[in-house]
């Protein structure tokens, strides 16, 4: 009778054993870059849908806390336009109807989908003008 072949030890050899390791590691290397930059621009599409930028308005300060504003984690962009407050407060209020007003926050509108929250903020400028800011925070928690 001859031994049963689970006996036999493979071929494995030290070299095979990490070009399988590396070839794991990179693997997943790969799948969680995929998945980050997949999500991050998920992350820009949405709030770019919730919060549109006015148009003509000049960005004029940017902060985020990750990879880019808008994108993953938390940021805030603003904005200036020469135009009057209530003009921009009806192109909001024409273009984002499914946004709630938080009571007792004049100019603060709240837009939220499964993957981030988003707001904007509207100040009238005493040199005239609006200022808008875009607030957002997406797949952070």
């Amino acid at each position: 009778m001859g031994d049963a072949p689970h006996l036999h030890r493979g071929q494995n050899t030290p070299r095979g054993l990490l070009y399988s390791v590396a070839l794991i590691t990179v693997g997943i290397a790969i799948c969680s870059v995929t998945l980050v930059v997949s999500v991050d621009a998920l992350c820009v599409a949405s709030v770019n849908e919730w919060v549109p930028v006015y148009p003509g308005s000049e960005e004029v300060e940017e902060w985020h806390n990750m990879f880019r504003a808008k994108g993953m984690g938390i940021s805030e962009v603003t904005y200036m336009t020469e135009d009057p407050l209530i003009e921009v407060i009806r192109w909001y209020q024409d273009h984002q109807a499914s946004f709630s007003q938080q009571p007792g926050r004049l100019g603060v509108v709240v837009g939220r989908n499964s993957l981030a929250d988003s707001h904007y903020r509207l100040t009238e400028l005493e040199e005239g003008g609006t200022q808008i800011q875009i607030s957002s925070e997406c797949a952070y928690n």
